[in-house]
Order: C-alpha cells, then sequence, then structure tokens
C-alpha cells in the first residue's frame, strides 16, 4: 500500500507503456500507466539490443 503522505520519498511518477503481443509476436494492444516508485530506486532497464547507457555513449 502506497502512502501518499510521505510526499519526499514517492517523488518520482514513471510513464510505463506495455506491449502485449501474441504468440507470434504481433501487436495486439498497448496499455500506458504511471507509477509511483520510491526516490533513488527509478532505475532505467534497456531492451535487449539497446545500449546499456545511452546518454554515455550519445556524449561520446
Amino acid at each position: 500500500m502506497i502512502n501518499d503522505s510521505k510526499q519526499s520519498f514517492w517523488e518520482h511518477m514513471t510513464p510505463w507503456i506495455m506491449n502485449v503481443t501474441d504468440d507470434q509476436n504481433r501487436l495486439l494492444f498497448t496499455l500506458q500507466f504511471a507509477a509511483k516508485v520510491p526516490s533513488g530506486q527509478a532505475l532505467y532497464i534497456p531492451r535487449e539490443g539497446e545500449a546499456k547507457n545511452p546518454l554515455a555513449e550519445a556524449s561520446g
């Protein structure tokens, strides 16, 4: 259960997009939602094939 009264703890609102596919990897529908993430625990998890740290690679 999230206690919204501790506002300083819940600083990050993270948008999520979930693609739902069938057995042949065809897109059926997309879900969009937001989740509150505790401060200091917001992590970027790259998809397979993505750079692990895209900001570091972009800066050279």
